[in-house]
């Protein structure tokens, strides 16, 4: 019988160097294919958060439209006191739950599933301190500046690290605009239209910007 050498493989094996580089090599292309993803996805959820805005300032057009242009608070204290979104809800414009998916940032880790709406404050996005405490302003009747600050944003409570249902633009207290997505926040306007903002963004409008990143 003819005897075969250790070393003479039939080329179906691999030695443990050539394993080594294998694995070597793999690591290396996981190490650059990882970040990309990671951005990427993120790159989608901030997509999906602008849209989400869109959507939410799509229904304040709505409701301009139908209540005779009277612009939704933040929080109804001297009128309803009820908060943006059960105002929303209580008009028909929302139901909850199933319409929590598009009113908070998916980028945001997020109790939301675990809420009432009544709750639900701590997840949501925020609508802007300067649209009032109560049924203040008509939309004809703001100043041009009021009008050209965002109504709805990506908000942070710095305090509690979630999101909040209403943030201050015009100042840097603790409860802000947050720079989420590559250091800006996406924001919706009383024109209708929503957009990312930096920092620089929201100064250049008169306030005051986030000068959070978390």
């Amino acid at each position: 019988m003819e005897k075969r050498d250790v070393k003479d493989r039939d080329g179906l094996g691999f030695t443990l160097v050539e394993l080594l580089i294998v694995i070597s090599v793999i690591a290396v292309l996981a190490s650059l294919l990882l970040p990309a993803l990671a951005k990427t996805k993120e790159t989608a959820r901030a997509i999906s958060c602008l849209n989400n805005l869109k959507q939410l300032e799509a229904t304040e057009q709505l409701y301009l439209n139908d209540f005779d242009d009277w612009v939704v608070p933040y929080y109804g204290a001297n009128d309803t006191h009820k908060a943006w979104y059960v105002i929303y809800q209580d008009a028909g414009y929302l139901s909850w739950p199933k319409d929590r998916n598009w009113l908070y940032c998916q980028s945001r880790p997020s109790i939301i599933g675990d809420l009432t709406l009544t709750w639900a404050g701590m997840a949501l996005y925020g609508k802007s301190f300067e649209q009032g405490l109560a049924f203040t302003y008509k939309l004809a009747t703001m100043t041009p500046a009021r009008r050209s600050w965002p109504s709805f944003s990506d908000t942070i409570n710095v305090s509690s690290g979630k999101q909040h249902y209403f943030y201050y633009p015009q100042s840097n207290w603790d409860i802000t605009a947050h720079l989420r997505h590559a250091k800006a926040a996406n924001q919706s306007f009383l024109d209708g239209s929503a957009r990312s903002m930096r920092a620089a963004d929201m100064k250049a409008l008169g306030g005051a910007g986030a000068t959070y990143n978390y």
